[in-house]
């Protein structure tokens, strides 16, 4: 978290929102998958420029779709659905090629997706529509539910944000007016539902066709989302190592990396796993993911006293803030 972002005025917004969401219990079903913590708020405030209504009205209509997905709801579709181990898995790798793979010198998680060997006609001989946009919906909960945790818990700080590799290398039109519609859907579930989880967003081998492509894709994004966009032709590996660890970077895309069996989900992320699943299904433990790193910080109260003197406060509630701040700090750490 920026310190700095989150101004006296800003602060205000999210102490507002926090009450808000408390008083009407918006987070009562939301206790089992996913963490709804400060940093998790203050994503749907960014995404709405800290305007307290829009936040309000874009986090209720999140919940409400996470209650209802595809008729069962999140919890129980995660449950069904192991976004790194559902029984089509393989089929979809081999033509929808989307996974996790390491981090980016950030620590955030780097996600690989490979468009230029999609093929849709093939794709749904193995896997119908509805379960493969159910495995799109799982991957996306898995970044916030036990990718972003497990990053975080390595690095010693929370990490809330992806860089993703969109590989375009043999993409045509005819691929891309086959997954169109899927793309829009994808990203509109992102923006909506998953605000501010995009770090940095790098499109490699783009095609010339790719012009005509981008303006039709471009007005869907958000322009917060844009600007965090890099698109090259051929020439992106000094880009992509100025970003990852050479040895976090598939040799494919210009790393050192050659995991056995090939580059798939590759990360903290799995270590324990199947075990932690195993537990989380059962009720033994409250989330699939680890606790994140600071997911019970009061980000009202460390901010208070990152901006005192900035805000007008009564000399006992800036003793309280410090202390919290100083217990937060010890049981916290936060790396260099």
């Amino acid at each position: 978290m920026d310190w700095d972002s989150l101004t006296p005025q800003r602060l205000q917004v999210l102490e507002q929102f926090k009450k808000q969401v408390q008083e009407e219990q918006l987070l009562k079903d939301e206790q089992h998958l996913a963490s709804f913590d400060d940093y998790h708020l203050a994503r749907f405030l960014r995404a709405r420029a800290y305007n307290l209504k829009d936040a309000h009205t874009m986090l209720v209509a999140c919940l409400e779709w996470r209650r209802t997905v595809e008729g069962k709801g999140l919890a129980t579709l995660y449950k069904e659905m192991d976004p790194f181990d559902f029984p089509e898995r393989k089929h979809v790798s081999q033509h929808w090629p989307m996974y996790f793979h390491k981090t980016d010198k950030f620590g955030r998680p780097v996600n690989i997706q490979a468009f230029g060997s999609i093929n849709v006609n093939e794709l749904f001989k193995g896997i119908s529509p509805e379960r493969h946009w159910q495995s799109i919906v799982v991957n996306a909960e898995a970044l916030i539910a036990e990718v972003l945790p497990a990053v975080s818990t390595e690095r010693a700080q929370h990490i809330e944000q992806v860089m993703v590799i969109i590989d375009l290398k043999g993409f045509s039109l005819s691929q891309f007016w086959q997954m169109k519609s899927l793309v829009q859907r994808a990203l509109y579930a992102s923006q909506n539902y998953y605000p501010e989880t995009m770090g940095k967003l790098v499109i490699i081998n783009a095609p010339v066709t790719f012009a005509a492509i981008w303006k039709i894709i471009k007005p869907l994004i958000h322009e917060r989302t844009v600007s965090k966009v890099e698109i090259y032709s051929s020439s992106y590996k000094d880009a992509l190592l100025s970003q990852i660890p050479a040895e976090n970077l598939p040799a494919s895309l210009g790393g050192k990396c050659s995991c056995p069996g090939g580059c798939s989900n590759a990360g903290p992320w799995m270590d324990g796993r199947a075990e932690r699943r195993a537990q989380w299904i059962a009720g033994e433990q409250a989330r699939p993911g680890l606790p994140w790193v600071g997911e019970d910080v009061d980000l009202v109260a460390q901010s208070k006293a990152y901006h005192v003197g900035t805000i007008q406060l009564d000399e006992a509630e800036i003793e309280a803030v410090k202390a919290q701040q100083s217990q937060t700090a010890s049981a916290v750490p936060v790396s260099a």
